[in-house]
């Protein structure tokens, strides 16, 4: 009871049982979505952000990967950090805080492997997931040649995580996690061929990836999504 909420969701209904709750458990809410911030920079590397929380200048900010929901993902962190920092409960340089924002990363979430063609890791296993992929690829990858690899768990959102990776591309390659919730290859392309994708089926993750990567697609960006199991087996490829 009484303990700060610090709060960053979009959707209205679950930001009003949040605060529901906060009131009344007498708890002070903070709702970072209401925090504005300028961006300065933005590349495949990273964004740099301008911000001020409750006072507080934090000008020129950087953090080490794509993606504007990983600037709300950095804001809610600081909005947590400068309220202990205020009750005296943590010290913490500036120099200190933007270098941990800086090294911050997240294996997996549009994790970018250099080569040719181009490679991203990213988990993608829900409707919400995709959507911020989506986004960040728009951003990151304009008007490129892209081919999506992707299998999925079968009590996952397939049909709308579908939605959204068909916004990126209509090229992609099929195939199965590796885990007894897999959903069966051939399930997952015939749903995507209602939707107007071209698709092959690989029978795992190394075929799937040698598939992405030569003709007939010769993509300048690979883009491995819509399971964790899935882009960590390819993960281990590359390692």
């Amino acid at each position: 009871t009484g303990v700060p909420v610090v709060s960053n969701v979009e959707q209205k209904q679950a930001a009003r049982v949040i605060a529901k709750r906060a009131y009344e458990k007498g708890a002070v809410l903070y709702d970072a979505a209401k925090l504005t911030y300028g961006i300065r920079e933005q590349s495949l590397s990273g964004y740099a952000f301008d911000i001020e929380i409750y006072g507080t200048d934090y000008s020129g900010v950087r953090i080490g990967m794509a993606g504007r929901h990983q600037i709300e993902n950095a804001k809610t962190a600081l909005i947590a950090l400068e309220i202990l920092r205020k009750k005296g409960i943590i010290k913490v340089s500036r120099d200190k805080l933007y270098q941990g924002l800086l090294c911050a990363r997240q294996p997996g979430r549009f994790e970018v492997l250099d080569g040719d063609p181009c490679v991203v890791l990213d988990g993608a296993h829900n409707q919400a997931g995709a959507a911020a992929l989506k986004e960040t690829v728009k951003a990151c990858f304009p008007q490129r040649r892209i081919v999506v690899v992707t299998g999925m768990l079968a009590d996952k959102e397939t049909d709308q995580i579908t939605d959204e990776l068909c916004q990126i591309t209509d090229q992609f390659v099929v195939t199965e996690p590796d885990n007894p919730r897999k959903m069966p290859a051939e399930d997952l392309r015939q749903l995507l061929d209602k939707k107007g994708a071209v698709c092959k089926v690989a029978s795992n993750a190394k075929e799937a990836y040698r598939m992405a990567a030569e003709a007939p697609f010769d993509p300048e960006v690979v883009l491995i999504a819509g399971s964790l199991y899935l882009i960590g087996e390819i993960r281990g490829l590359f390692n």
